[in-house]
């Protein structure tokens, strides 16, 4: 628990902010910052350098934590949810209705949903849209105001 307070307490100064929104090769520190581990290389000496960068460094997040945190600083938490709804769904739907289906879209209450075929539509929309919506609403849990079944490639958002 020691080790977690000195980790969040580290300095911001270490970070590699300036350029963040590379990738790739361009990634590596900018002239500022390189300047700055240098000294800091020069000071520590070669057999400590290392050492200190690591510990110096925010430990690494899971992906999986990552894209969490993103999706939960969007305004509009529907996507938040859609995304919460396609991991759940063959455990939502059952594995049947979700090996047919998938939901495209959440906005404003409205759920779109992808059908596989005409069939499985009809089957969707005329028998089981009041027990889905159920389902869908206490997973949610906001009101879900429609949901509307569409054909593959007729929606776009």
């Amino acid at each position: 628990m020691a080790e977690e307070k000195k980790s969040d307490s580290l300095p911001e100064w270490f970070s590699r902010e300036d350029r963040r929104r590379y990738t790739g090769e361009y990634r590596g520190p900018s002239p500022r910052e390189a300047r700055r581990e240098q000294t800091l290389a020069d000071w520590l000496g070669p057999e400590r350098t290392h050492d200190v960068f690591a510990a110096l460094r925010p430990a690494p997040q899971k992906v999986s934590s990552l894209v969490e945190q993103i999706l939960e600083k969007f305004p509009c938490q529907d996507i938040y949810w859609l995304e919460r709804l396609r991991e759940a769904w063959p455990q939502l739907l059952g594995e049947m209705n979700a090996s047919q289906s998938r939901p495209l879209s959440l906005q404003n209450g409205t759920l779109i949903i992808e059908v596989s075929n005409p069939t499985w539509r009809f089957v969707l929309e005329r028998q089981q849209k009041v027990k889905i919506k159920e389902i869908l609403q206490d997973f949610l849990q906001q009101e879900l105001r429609s949901l509307r079944f569409v054909a593959p490639g007729r929606f776009s958002s």
